[in-house]
């Protein structure tokens, strides 16, 4: 897709336009005045297809139903391309700025800040017996959604029924900075205050771009290896001149093993977990969902699902 860049397309820029332009004046260090009086042309990695599809699905009427406090939910989806790493549709529904706003990933940042750390370090397998069952953690107490434990589960049954009792003591064994360090290989950027075991259950202090969480399944569906995720392809000046090319580098980040055995226990999750409503589809998908609630409410604040087939 290309995009001409002007003051009446700064001025009526739609969300995936807004990631184009933002992405744009970091890569070039300008102002948005600079982008658009200066007549570059961006090429973007946009399929209108998808594009299409995509806005389709966040505009269903299901999204916008109220809540009891009168509350409709906001929406942002994201659809990337796993070979280019190119992002091939954005957008939601928001007066907020989807773009750069940073929520809570709640269970869905698990797969590459808790399981694919262990399994890398070859603590775990999918079937490793894991004690489910109330825990405290040097004075944290955190429950399993519900309330519910299970005694002794495999990993791979941990992940389908997203329990947080497992994933924490996972994050024990395996070590806070370990965790961290391969989310941070992958993109996932961490406040000086991200240091306790809340993080396996997404409690980061900042929270995550939509843009960052989807790029961390990324490695998971690329044999191990991370790409960035762009929305520009090629920036030309006025005269057709290319000024930036994304070079699409890859950087390995973990074990084509860890990746596959990853891959399978998200699978497990669509075939009879938490991501079982995506299992109806005629193609193969790994997933996985999160959600943070609210306090002393049965209500979420956020709502997330995140999945890869083997194209997207």
């Amino acid at each position: 897709e290309k995009i001409v860049v002007n003051e009446q397309t700064i001025k009526n820029q739609n969300f995936y336009e807004k990631a184009v332009i933002d992405e744009a004046c970091n890569i070039l260090n300008i102002s948005e005045k600079d982008l658009a009086t200066k007549g570059y042309y961006i090429f973007s990695y946009m399929d209108k297809t998808a594009q299409n599809s995509l806005l389709s699905s966040v505009n269903n009427a299901e999204f916008y139903h109220q809540n009891e406090y009168g509350n409709i939910a906001d929406s942002a989806g994201i659809i990337i391309d796993n070979k280019t790493g190119g992002i091939l549709a954005f957008g939601g529904n928001s007066n907020y700025d989807i773009v750069q706003m940073k929520r809570s990933p709640g269970s869905s940042i698990k797969p590459i800040l808790v399981y694919a750390p262990s399994l890398e370090q070859g603590l775990i397998s999918p079937i490793s017996p894991i004690l489910d069952e109330p825990t405290s953690f040097s004075g944290y107490t955190p429950q399993n959604v519900g309330g519910k434990y299970y005694g002794y589960i495999s990993a791979t049954e941990s992940v389908e029924k997203s329990l947080n009792i497992p994933a924490i003591k996972i994050m024990k064994v395996t070590g806070i900075e370990k965790c961290k360090k391969m989310a941070e290989s992958c993109g996932l950027k961490f406040d000086k205050n991200d240091k306790n075991y809340a993080l396996a259950l997404g409690g980061l202090t900042r929270g995550t771009t939509v843009k960052e969480l989807v790029n961390t399944y990324l490695p998971f569906s690329n044999n191990g290896e991370y790409i960035e995720a762009k929305f520009i392809r090629k920036i030309c000046d006025k005269n057709g001149n290319v000024i930036y090319s994304n070079d699409e580098r890859k950087i390995s980040v973990m074990s084509p093993e860890t990746a596959y055995l990853m891959t399978e226990m998200l699978e497990s999750g669509v075939k009879k977990g938490t991501s079982s409503r995506l299992c109806s589809l005629n193609y193969q998908v790994a997933g996985k969902t999160g959600t943070v609630g609210i306090k002393n409410t049965n209500l979420n604040s956020d709502v997330w699902s995140v999945a890869y087939t083997t194209k997207h």
